[in-house]
């Protein structure tokens, strides 16, 4: 039997945030969004909590209320109007579907669903983040494959009750899912619930429905459960919660980087900060390894890199540099260098500090610069990369500039009307921006897929990370 580990639910890309943990400990995985469905968050609600509602308050009004939700998995049986005959379904497609093909997961093989998990408290009329409470992931649900339906091979008529499911390809004759080939399975065997290792399981499992899209057939699900617990995952191909992690940070001289590294150093699940920097810190801690080396010459060091994260907070100004060719080697060769020297050495996690509007086709040298790294970045092929574009960051710096001084004072009052699509473009505090990266890196994502994971975090982003609210 093959195990395989699916993500579903909000994080921090897809929907801006956790799915809730209740006070008494209780959880809901939210759906992602998804402008094609036909159910509304509003049309969701969970033991009495319209999670509309839920969202608007979670996600500062960005999600949520009449917005679309991806409904998928659907385990839970009160939480939507349904119809007569109605079974708990999955929906896969995509790269995703054919890299289960690819794997020949198949009938008996069992699902274990995982997601992004944080505290949340009732403040007023509306649920929010307990602040500075940390992210984790925990696994929420599961399935076991059984037989097979073929969507495309089914009339119309057939399994009316599934016709509001998001992979459906008949739900809507003429909706986007009706182009593409999919699969829904009708339920098979019942399981009992289990419960291993910390895992507990409910004893009142439910059949499942799955649907694939692609090319894929269908497997029936012969049987389901939800967790009445939480389990922080453990495995998989990136760094796990509760390990000892061994942390390279790249510009702990600098105004972030003095940041991160004060977290690193506070982390219980960081054993080790390796530091290279030109000049020593005026900082004695039993964590922390320094080696003052030379940045242009990096492969000498070459051992030092041998770390499971990579987080790279290395940057300057055209000014401080001195010309644009100067001004490259700091914001493009090193970091590209530690990159690459991070990946040959089995690093599993690299954290790149990079700019609103970031782009290689921009036509300001500074975004373009910092979009061209991305750019070489990703081509790594690192299994998590996480890539900040933070706008003007609030902090004092030991060196003056004026433009960014001056913009730290009014940026207080024009945050309050940046928003929408333009919240993306508000100042951040240094310290928020800190705590988001130490609190991914110690709680980074588990992923059972084939590509490699990237996620770019914007503002709201970032805040979500941090345990602040926007």
């Amino acid at each position: 039997m093959k195990l395989i580990l699916s993500r579903k639910g909000f994080d921090s890309s897809a929907g801006g945030c956790p799915s809730p943990v209740f006070p008494d400990s209780s959880f809901y995985t939210l759906p992602i969004p998804d402008p094609r469905s036909r159910i509304a968050y509003k049309d969701i609600n969970h033991q009495g909590i319209n999670v509309g509602k839920l969202v608007s308050g979670l996600t500062g009004n960005r999600r949520g209320g009449t917005r679309k939700a991806h409904l998928d998995p659907d385990l839970i049986a009160d939480v939507y109007s349904r119809e007569t005959g109605w079974r708990p379904c999955l929906g896969q497609t995509g790269a995703a579907q054919g890299h289960l093909r690819k794997q020949q997961v198949g009938v008996g093989d069992l699902f274990l669903f995982f997601g992004l998990f944080r505290d949340v408290e009732k403040q007023g009329t509306s649920w929010q983040f307990v602040r500075h409470a940390r992210p984790f992931h925990g696994i929420w649900g599961w399935l076991q494959v059984g037989e097979v339906h073929r969507i495309d091979d089914l009339a119309e008529d057939e399994l009316p009750w599934a016709r509001y499911h998001p992979h459906a390809g008949f739900a809507l004759p003429d909706g986007p899912w009706r182009r593409h080939k999919n699969a829904m399975a009708t339920a098979g065997v019942f399981l009992p619930g289990v419960g291993r290792d910390g895992i507990e399981f409910s004893q009142q499992p439910r059949p499942l429905v799955e649907s694939w899209g692609g090319l894929l057939s269908a497997q029936c699900i012969a049987g389901a459960g939800i967790c009445v617990g939480h389990y922080k995952v453990s495995g998989g191909s990136c760094l796990v919660e509760g390990d000892s992690m061994k942390v390279m940070l790249l510009g702990a001289t600098g105004l972030t980087g003095g940041k991160v590294l004060e977290g690193l150093l506070a982390s219980n699940e960081v054993s080790s900060v390796v530091t290279p920097v030109r000049r020593s810190l005026a900082l004695s801690h039993d964590k922390l390894e320094q080696h003052e080396i030379d940045f242009d010459r990096l492969d000498q060091h070459a051992g030092l890199f041998a770390v499971d994260a990579i987080i790279c907070c290395l940057g300057t100004t055209i000014s401080k540099a001195g010309s644009r060719d100067q001004f490259r080697r700091v914001d493009f060769a090193y970091p590209l260098k530690a990159a690459e020297l991070g990946r040959a050495n089995g690093a599993k996690v690299f954290m790149l500090m990079s700019a609103i509007a970031a782009s290689s086709s921009s036509t300001v040298f500074y975004n373009r610069v910092k979009g061209e790294l991305e750019d070489a970045v990703k081509a790594l092929g690192y299994p998590c990369l996480s890539i900040y574009q933070p706008s003007l960051l609030l902090g004092e710096r030991e060196e003056h500039r004026t433009a960014e001084a001056l913009g730290m004072k009014a940026m207080p009052l024009i945050n309050r009307v940046l928003i929408g699509p333009l919240e993306r473009f508000r100042g951040i505090e240094v310290a928020t921006l800190a705590r988001a990266m130490v609190n991914e890196v110690c709680s980074p994502v588990q992923q059972a897929q084939a590509e490699p994971v990237v996620r770019i975090h914007e503002y709201p982003e970032i805040v979500a990370l941090a345990g602040d609210r926007a």
